[in-house]
């Protein structure tokens, strides 16, 4: 081969690499000029008409943040895996989304513990992990990567508490679903009450996707509570309150947020008439963003729909003030300088990544919810 021959194949190669290198210098801008955040939520089985309700309302703020020009002029791609509401399943997508699929900010997951599975991952790949569940075990990372949009259950107990005594009740019956959603708010219950010099005469589990409750039901109405603290989903709640009529256990229920929901009411009829249901207590913003949500969806926000959309608007504030979409320590930090009010209430994170309470309570008249009236912060 000749000296000119072994110049000219030189030059073909370097010309090659230059062409490689400013390919790869196009493509990569086009990559990040998208948002990444991941979802965790039940989307199909029993839990599903939560996790459903969550995911319609991040689509929305999703919709409206692309309109007016996204985060720092990126798009954002909200990729939502279905766990099934089992804790497996959602430690599968918690690997999924980090490591594969590169998402900074995780929603998830809806009940506790199928957060509690996860959320010690999310601090070991410092990813940052927002969610609605409620267990005050989720408390415990000082300056960690969880968030949470809803109040802890370290509240919502005391509340109830309070309700009750409010209302004049110094005798309780309590009925919990046997997890650490059920058992810790159950548990924060039972002290305030007993605190506030009440006595609860009766403790009672019951375990998920049951459909016969009536041998639990008999225990307490043995017990001749005056009123009953309950925690519980909407199936198997719609289930207690339908055999709870059949054999005649007459009592004030005192219920949960995870009640409120239009499904609960479809599936139990007029045996919840007159329940009581404390809820975290809503924005004024909430009429344009159930007037939005009923534009897109042709439907009224469900339960956790709010909390959907919030938990979308407060990671992108996040973002933009972090300076970064991909950076989720700068994330985190960003999130404890948020001051938000949305449509599920007023969103300030402290150390922990949990917010301020104020609390609602409904009841149910006629086959709809009302306002009762009363309400605690």
């Amino acid at each position: 081969m000749t000296i000119k021959n072994v110049f000219s194949i030189s030059i073909i190669i370097s010309i090659m690499v230059l062409f490689i290198v400013l390919s790869g210098c196009v493509e990569e801008p086009e990559k990040e000029k998208t948002v990444n955040i991941g979802g965790i939520l039940p989307l199909t089985g029993d839990l599903g008409v939560y996790g459903q309700n969550v995911k319609d309302g991040a689509e929305l703020a999703v919709e409206e943040i692309n309109a007016a020009g996204g985060i720092n002029e990126k798009q954002i791609i909200f990729t939502c895996d279905d766990n099934r509401g089992e804790a497996a399943d959602t430690v599968s997508a918690l690997h999924k989304l980090a490591d594969m699929d590169k998402a900074p900010v995780i929603l998830g997951a809806v009940v506790s513990t199928n957060t509690l599975a996860i959320a010690p991952l999310a601090q070991e790949k410092e990813v940052v992990l927002i969610s609605i569940s409620t267990s005050p075990k989720l408390s415990q990372w000082q300056d960690g990567y969880f968030f949470r949009v809803l109040v802890s259950d370290s509240f919502q107990g005391k509340v109830m508490a309070q309700l009750a005594r409010d209302l004049g009740y110094t005798e309780m019956g309590v009925m919990y679903i046997n997890n650490e959603y059920g058992v810790g708010l159950k548990d924060v219950f039972v002290d305030e009450f007993e605190a506030l010099g009440g006595t609860v005469l009766i403790q009672v589990p019951h375990d998920e996707s049951r459909t016969d409750f009536r041998s639990e039901l008999t225990n307490l109405k043995a017990e001749h509570p005056p009123a009953v603290m309950l925690v519980s989903y909407v199936k198997e709640a719609s289930i207690i309150f339908k055999q709870s009529t059949e054999l005649g256990l007459e009592t004030q229920w005192l219920c949960s947020e995870t009640h409120k929901s239009d499904k609960f009411i479809e599936l139990v009829g007029d045996a919840a008439e007159g329940i009581l249901i404390t809820y975290p207590a809503t924005d004024p913003k909430y009429s344009n963003f159930k007037a939005d949500y009923n534009a897109k969806y042709h439907k009224d926000p469900g339960i956790y729909a709010a909390e959907g959309y919030d938990m979308i608007k407060t990671i992108a504030m996040a973002m933009e003030q972090a300076g970064s979409t991909t950076n989720a320590t700068a994330i985190k930090s960003a999130m404890r300088q948020i001051d938000y009010n949305g449509p599920s209430g007023h969103k300030v994170f402290d150390e922990f990544g949990d917010v301020p309470g104020v609390y609602d309570v409904w009841t149910i008249t006629n086959g709809t919810f009302e306002l009762y009236d009363v309400s605690f912060s």
